[in-house]
């Protein structure tokens, strides 16, 4: 994940991967068919660790609507998991064919984000739009403001969920790690 948003999924070579890595060719081919193999497994994995990972951890957390909607932006924004977001979906720009596996996430992120949104009392178009406005955010957020320190991440994510979450989500922000 880190050498695609270091250097673009579009440049990744099974070459400069397995430098990268410090393993052989064969180690490689044990792993993947091929390049296109290779590819499809990462865009899942990142699918399923920035994903349903974060939906499942929610799902099982105890609070309301309002409650797991901070735990998401918290999560999001403080740990940095949409680090990888622009890479992965400039790499499906130039590579069509993840378009659809891009998609898939993004539906999926979409949904949950509304369902959080309608949770705390906001109607359907209403929701939609919040959830939009934070996927984007989290992308862009990830990109420009890497240097943060954990406090000043931890800031904006109290900031933003007020923005979004308005008076719907009307209690405090607190840090899930207590930091």
């Amino acid at each position: 994940m880190d050498a695609v948003s270091r250097a673009g999924g579009a440049k990744l070579r099974i070459d400069s991967l397995v430098r990268e890595l410090g393993v052989t060719k064969g180690s490689f081919y044990w792993h993947f068919k091929n390049r296109e193999d290779f590819v499809v497994s990462l865009i899942d994995y990142w699918h399923a660790n920035y994903t349903l990972t974060v939906s499942d951890s929610l799902d099982r957390a105890q609070g309301t609507a309002a409650d797991k909607l901070k735990m998401l932006f918290e999560m999001v924004f403080v740990e940095q998991l949409t680090r990888h977001d622009l890479a992965i979906r400039s790499w499906a720009i130039a590579e069509p064919k993840l378009q659809r596996l891009v998609k898939r996430t993004d539906e999926h992120r979409l949904k949950y984000l509304g369902m959080l949104f309608k949770g705390i009392g906001f109607d359907e178009d209403e929701a939609d739009l919040r959830a939009r406005v934070f996927l984007g955010e989290a992308a862009w957020e990830a990109a420009l403001f890497q240097k943060l320190t954990r406090a000043q991440r931890q800031k904006k994510a109290t900031a933003f969920f007020r923005l979004l979450a308005g008076e719907k989500g009307n209690a405090p922000m607190q840090s899930v790690q207590g930091s």
